[in-house]
């Protein structure tokens, strides 16, 4: 298991990527998608396996946006927090 926090995960992402990062409140689980804004397909890190998974970018940023709720959209990293 890793442990790191916001600022080391900003610090290491690439300038032209964001990071999308879901944590379960409990902290049983995590979900990370990461994308360019250049490329029209992402990343994301299943939790169980940690095997990247890839997706088409515009799409499952639309289900993101739709299901979570962020402080920033337009940072490098943002942490998603599930709409209630």
């Amino acid at each position: 298991d890793y442990f790191f926090d916001s600022a080391y995960l900003e610090g290491i992402t690439p300038d032209d990527y964001q990071v999308y990062l879901w944590l379960k409140d409990d902290g049983s689980a995590y979900r990370v998608w990461c994308v360019s804004q250049e490329k029209e397909r992402g990343y994301a890190v299943e939790t169980q396996n940690r095997t990247l998974v890839p997706f088409q970018r515009d799409e499952t940023l639309k289900k993101l946006k739709a299901r979570f709720r962020a402080i920033n959209w337009d940072g490098k990293l943002i942490v998603l927090h599930l709409k209630p």
